[in-house]
């Protein structure tokens, strides 16, 4: 019987330095249009738009050993991490990791 392959495992050496990683849960396409329809919109208030990144980084970050400036391991997002921690290249690069935007820019 085949088994859907649902999470898929990312280097972020580029993010966090080098061996770091993220394991994401695939997003499904109405999720990853939301995303990108409100990224492109501009039209969503800051609360909307922290809310939406907020249950997009808890629904799809399934494991990281990414850490915080001090060198200690950051905690999942959903396990409570405030996303206000996190650089905003990270927070770009995990929301492009997650709905495949870049991707897509390059396969066009």
């Amino acid at each position: 019987m085949s088994k859907r392959q649902s999470t898929n495992r990312v280097s972020s050496e580029e993010i966090q330095g080098e061996g770091s990683y993220v394991i994401l849960r695939q997003m499904t396409f109405g999720t990853v249009l939301e995303a990108m329809k409100k990224s492109e919109d501009g039209k969503s208030k800051p609360t909307e738009e922290k809310a939406f990144t907020e249950k997009l980084l808890r629904d799809a970050v399934v494991e990281w050993n990414w850490v915080d400036d001090a060198g200690a391991l950051l905690s999942l997002p959903s396990e409570g991490l405030e996303i206000e921690s996190l650089l905003t290249s990270e927070i770009m690069w995990l929301v492009e990791q997650i709905t495949g935007k870049e991707k897509a820019k390059n396969l066009s």
